[in-house]
C-alpha cells in the first residue's frame, strides 16, 4: 500500500516536471493513503527527475517520519495543515 503511494508521488512528480509546471528542484507534492491516513511528500532538495520510489518520505498527518531516509518537503507544515482540515 504505501509501496503504492510512493509509486504515484514519483510518477506525478516525474509528469508535472516533464510538462514544464515545476522546475528542477521546486514544486512539492503530497498524496495520502485513504486507508492508513498516511501521506507521501516529496525529499526536500531532490531534483524531481532524480527521485525514485523509495525516497518518496512517509510522514503522519502531524509531519512526523514515519517512513524514510530523506528530509521531507520544507512545505510539509502546509500540506499537513490541509490535510488535518480536509479529511475526504
Amino acid at each position: 500500500m504505501l509501496n503504492e503511494l510512493r509509486q504515484k508521488v514519483t510518477e506525478v512528480g516525474h509528469k508535472i516536471y516533464e510538462m514544464g509546471l515545476v522546475s528542477i528542484y521546486s514544486g512539492n507534492i503530497s498524496m495520502r493513503d485513504p486507508e492508513t491516513g498516511l501521506i507521501g511528500i516529496k525529499p526536500s532538495g531532490v531534483p524531481w527527475l532524480s527521485i525514485q520510489p523509495e525516497d518518496v518520505v512517509i510522514i503522519d498527518v502531524d509531519g512526523k517520519v514515519v517512513e524514510g531516509t530523506r528530509k521531507p518537503s520544507i512545505e510539509t507544515p502546509m500540506h499537513t495543515t490541509i490535510y488535518r482540515n480536509f479529511k475526504e
